[in-house]
């Protein structure tokens, strides 16, 4: 049988042949150099074109690397193999960062270049500050071609959106205006909901203004409506005024809130806003309306709009700006009077607490009248420590002891709660007879008076340890426990300024749960950053925020403080603490060493050192009263006029400006830390010759003046029998206060900074 073979297409049907492998071999050879030609023209044409397009061979890296799908592995964090010791990077990198911040753009450059290849896992960072360091000379095809590797996704960094607005940024100054215009535009679509992809409708509606309008309009408003205080805002508010003829009632909104946001144009906010209902904009009117010559109109804006408040806050804010702008106590009472008629969605409680405030005669009612109706009100726990301070004024010791458990009870951890506590230990001192009390048995127990009063003065320093209550029941303690005489409000004022440690770890400012959201690589970043120190907090920050964690207060106070805000700082800790004890309306977890420091910082202690020396004042008492005074804010001003670190007023400080030889002394130098503090412990130190180094008398008189304070020691039975009940007695309720609150920032700071503090409160609380 013949075999029968298949038709080959390449030869003559039903014929064969003997494959040529000699030939197929030279054809495959011909193919491979061909290919091999093609792919290097093509390469070399991709690496021209990335040329002209200002791509050096790092973006060209990571573009071929994105292109054909090959995944980067994360940098190593620090390489040690390149001959720097890691001290010296960390030293070198905040070098470079404070050579930015001084716009010394070119030694900024070359000391990020040496960190390249020492900190490849920070390569992000280092690529944005060469960028801005470049933009700032400025070369911006050099800002360019940092920032370009950044974009592209297979690079890994959190950065990718702040790099593509930075690199829209610097074409955009370029005027490269179709780059920018791309740039942003892939910002907006590859990070839709972030602040930078609102920048870009800024840029965006800028780069449209001249081609199309309606655009242009359309980038603004968006902006507005997404961002209505940010930094644009008034820009775009003023632009679109002239753009949008007749607004609609959302413009009008919008425009409005951009001129009141930016304080720039109260008219031209009041313009707008007055074109809305009311209940819409009450607020922002009312404030607008007051930075003009139309204050009663701002204050019947105000009045009317309380009714439309949309949360507590609304109506606390709303409320204090008008009580602050009415003159004279009548006006004010007539007008909360009339609130207090009204029916307020929000903020009733406040209404009375402020009408008890102006007026003396009717206080008490008012404030039982806060306990009764709004138990669970802020103003609750005060309220209920003024209607029980008369009964100790009259000697109702019985009266206050049984009435204050039930506040005690069920205002167990608010601010009043350590002052019932310690005004109870007070009172049992006193007492001889057992306290009985029956147990669920129905057994009578006997407890001496004074072992009670050991365990309630031991409850404040335990759960109260900031409080001044806890200043003075360590006081007490050492008299009824150590036999020791209570040092009351005595300072030590010999004593050298301690040797502080005012280094903050940020990292310990952070809480688990916020840790935990953190990739390892990231954490790992963030613990250098937070290692390089303060100079790199904008650095910590940026980091966590572009990894989308929620950066917490104590980081963000931290930064503030890195960046000179101290009095920011403080207030950003202080207010995040007492928010989370007001809605937890139970124990607090008490701050950290770390969250203290915020509380309590320590500035200008060589300055402290040498005038509290000088004038035989204690050091940390300087400290405290300063930090009371104006939160470290060397330009602080004061309603009364008062000025800089110490609040001094000018006519006071020419007067001992005199006594330390300043002749040529103007009102401005206040505002120089130096002669501040000077000046101030000067006049501290004056203060204390006159009360014979009574501190207490001293620090009350440099708020109320030497003569009222001596008026009232004059009047005061308790100046010397009882000293607590002589201060809770000062008929100035700002002095009294003022007491309290530097002395509470004197046991702080004695707690945080003195050798051997903390352990003889931890043995006082123990027992």
């Amino acid at each position: 049988m013949a075999k029968i073979i298949a038709a080959n297409p390449s030869t003559p049907s039903g014929t064969t042949h003997k494959p040529n492998w000699g030939s197929k071999i030279r054809r495959l050879f011909q193919a491979l150099f061909i290919a091999f030609i093609l792919v290097a023209l093509g390469t070399a044409g991709a690496y021209l074109w990335m040329a002209q397009n200002h791509w050096n061979l790092e973006d060209t890296t990571a573009y071929i690397k994105s292109r054909f799908g090959m995944v980067v592995p994360p940098p190593v964090l620090f390489n040690a193999n390149v001959g720097m010791e890691r001290s010296t990077a960390r030293e070198t990198y905040a070098n470079a960062l404070s050579l930015l911040r001084d716009k010394r753009y070119s030694e900024a450059i070359e000391a990020f270049k040496q960190l390249e290849s020492v900190y490849p896992g920070l390569g992000d960072l280092i690529a944005i500050h060469q960028a801005e360091a470049y933009a700032g000379l400025p070369n911006e095809m050099a800002a360019q071609n940092k920032l370009k590797p950044l974009t592209i996704s297979s690079s890994h960094s959190p950065f990718q959106a702040k790099a593509l607005y930075l690199l829209g940024q610097s074409h955009f100054r370029a005027k490269e205006e179709e780059e920018a215009h791309r740039r942003f535009s892939q910002l907006q679509d590859t990070y839709p909901n972030t602040e930078y992809a609102s920048g870009a409708d800024y840029y965006l509606g800028e780069l449209a203004a001249t081609k199309n309008r309606q655009a242009t309009t359309g980038y603004w408003l968006r902006y507005l409506s997404n961002s209505p205080d940010g930094r644009f805002a008034t820009n775009i508010a003023k632009n679109l005024d002239s753009l949008i003829e007749a607004p609609t009632p959302e413009q009008h909104r919008l425009i409005g809130l951009g001129y009141y946001n930016g304080k720039a144009d109260w008219d031209k906010a009041i313009e707008h806003l007055e074109t809305l209902p009311l209940q819409e904009v009450w607020l922002p009117l009312g404030r607008s309306l007051l930075h003009t010559d139309a204050t009663q109109k701002g204050l019947q804006t105000l009045e009317k709009g309380l009714l439309y408040a949309k949360d507590i806050d609304e109506a606390r804010e709303g409320l204090d700006l008008l009580v602050r702008n009415l003159s004279g106590s009548s006006s004010r009472i007539t007008t909360l009077n009339r609130l207090n008629a009204q029916v307020l969605p929000y903020g009733k409680d406040y209404v009375l607490w402020r009408l008890a405030q102006f007026n003396p005669a009717l206080q008490q009612s008012y404030y039982r009248q806060i306990i009764t109706d709004y138990p669970e009100s802020d103003y609750a726990p005060e309220s209920a420590w003024v209607t029980l301070w008369p009964l100790i004024k009259h000697g109702k010791a019985q009266q206050f002891l049984k009435q204050s458990e039930s506040y005690i009870s069920r205002y167990a951890y608010s601010k009043a709660a350590p002052r019932i506590l310690f005004w109870q230990a007070k009172l049992l001192e006193k007492q001889k007879a057992p306290i009985t009390k029956t147990d669920e048995q129905g057994n009578e127990l006997s407890t001496p008076p004074r072992q009670l009063a050991i365990k309630k003065y031991r409850q404040v320093l335990k759960d109260y340890p900031e409080s001044y209550y806890a200043f003075r029941a360590f006081g007490r303690l050492g008299k009824l426990v150590y036999q020791k005489e209570d040092i009351g409000w005595r300072t030590l004022p010999k004593s050298e300024y301690p040797e502080v440690s005012v280094d903050i770890n940020p990292l310990a400012l952070m809480p688990k749960e916020t840790r935990g959201q953190l990739a390892p690589k990231i954490l790992e970043k963030a613990g250098e950053l937070a290692a390089i120190g303060s100079t790199a907090a904008n650095d910590l920050v940026s980091l966590l925020e572009e990894s989308g964690v929620m950066v917490p207060a104590g980081i963000q106070s931290w930064q503030a403080s890195a960046n000179g805000q101290r009095d920011r700082a403080i207030r950003i800790i202080r207010d995040d603490l007492a928010e989370t004890a007001r809605k937890r309306k139970k124990k607090p977890t008490p701050p950290t060493n770390e969250e203290l420091k915020l509380l309590y910082p320590v500035y200008f202690p060589e300055n402290i050192k040498k005038q509290a020396g000088t004038n035989n004042i204690d050091p940390l008492l300087v400290q405290s009263l300063m930090r009371e005074e104006s939160y470290f804010n060397e330009f602080a001003v004061s309603t009364s006029n008062a000025l800089g670190l110490m609040q001094l007023l000018p006519t006071t400080a020419k007067e001992v400006a005199g006594w330390v030889g300043r002749r040529s002394f103007k009102a401005p130098d206040l505002f120089i830390p130096e002669i501040n503090i000077q000046l101030g412990s000067r006049y501290l130190g004056h203060l204390h010759q006159l009360f014979n180094g009574n501190s207490m008398l001293s620090v009350g008189s440099y708020n109320g003046g030497p003569n009222a304070m001596k008026r009232w020691v004059k009047a005061s039975p308790h100046i010397k029998s009882d000293p607590d009940l002589f201060v809770e007695n000062i008929p100035y309720e700002q002095t009294r206060k003022y007491i309290k609150k530097v002395y509470g920032s004197f046991w702080n700071y004695n707690r945080l900074y003195r050798t051997g503090a903390q352990e003889h409160t931890k043995t006082a609380e123990a027992g």
